[in-house]
């Protein structure tokens, strides 16, 4: 598939969810880190901490607030990155920066263990295990071919308290290669902070 056909497929439906909801550790624009504190003593950021706890109350299980998010993104739920949000026991969180031929695109899922795995139209979502590794205490699995909102996507997956969570980024421009992607999303998930329902 050209390039220009699979933006086409991938960024064309990605734009209308922006309008519709309102989809190396370094990249070409420079990271955002509200904080500068080290993963060990990485806190939730003031600006997200609100909006992540009323979703851990929301959907009744502990959820974990990133601490990191790749430029331009940020964390806030329903700010104007947030592009996807559908709550439940199964759940997701995407966030969206579009912009001529860039997109930075984020997902976060969080599926009960009993859920696990799951299908998409008689596919995997999650395909192609490429290694695992231990990451800020989660034991996580790596995968570069999925599907749905992961399409083109590097996902990192790890379960915790009988749930399995995703944290997944798309590998398009300007962080456009595999290895940065996956330096980023090791990024964010190192930089995770357990948030239990009230």
């Amino acid at each position: 598939m050209t390039r220009s056909a699979f933006a086409g497929r991938v960024v064309l439906p990605l734009a209308i969810a922006i309008l519709g909801f309102g989809c190396g550790d370094d990249g070409s624009p420079a990271a955002t880190a509200p904080s500068s504190q080290s993963p060990a003593k990485a806190t939730c950021p003031a600006a997200w901490v609100t909006d992540w706890q009323a979703w851990a109350d929301r959907i009744g299980a502990k959820v974990f607030c990133p601490s990191f998010l790749p430029s331009p993104i940020t964390g806030e739920i329903d700010g104007q990155w947030n592009t996807a949000k559908a709550p439940g026991k199964v759940w997701q969180l995407g966030y969206a920066w579009l912009e001529h031929d860039d997109l930075v695109h984020v997902v976060f899922e969080g599926y009960p263990e009993k859920r696990w795995p799951p299908d998409c139209e008689g596919m995997p979502c999650f395909a192609d295990k490429v290694g695992t590794e231990r990451i800020g205490g989660h034991e996580v699995t790596w995968y570069d071919r999925n599907e749905a909102s992961h399409s083109g996507h590097v996902a990192a997956v790890f379960h915790d308290s009988g749930y399995v969570y995703v944290v997944s980024m798309h590998v398009y421009r300007p962080y456009d290669s595999r290895q940065q992607v996956t330096g980023l999303v090791r990024r964010m998930v190192a930089g995770l902070v357990p948030l239990e329902p009230r």
